[in-house]
């Protein structure tokens, strides 16, 4: 497994966690294809991007204070792509 495929795995369970499988799974997904290049090539500019538009999508099923809490912890991840 790449360390890009390990990335996204991370931030796939994490935001199963907080949210549920089901909608974690369509925000992956969505944001994934948002993100228009394969996960293989992913750089850290990518996931930069790609952790903001998860965290937009997840506040928006979270409170405030929760939404900062998966932007930190996403955050977290971002040294995986080095």
């Amino acid at each position: 497994m790449t360390k890009q495929e390990e990335f996204i795995n991370q931030v796939e369970l994490f935001i199963k966690r907080r949210i549920g499988a089901v909608i974690a799974g369509s925000i992956l997904k969505n944001n994934l294809e948002k993100l228009n290049k394969n996960v293989s090539s992913m750089t850290k500019e990518d996931g930069k991007i790609f952790l903001k538009n998860i965290v937009n999508a997840v506040s928006m099923l979270v409170t405030g204070d929760e939404s900062k809490i998966v932007e930190t912890e996403l955050e977290k991840l971002l040294p995986m792509l080095d």
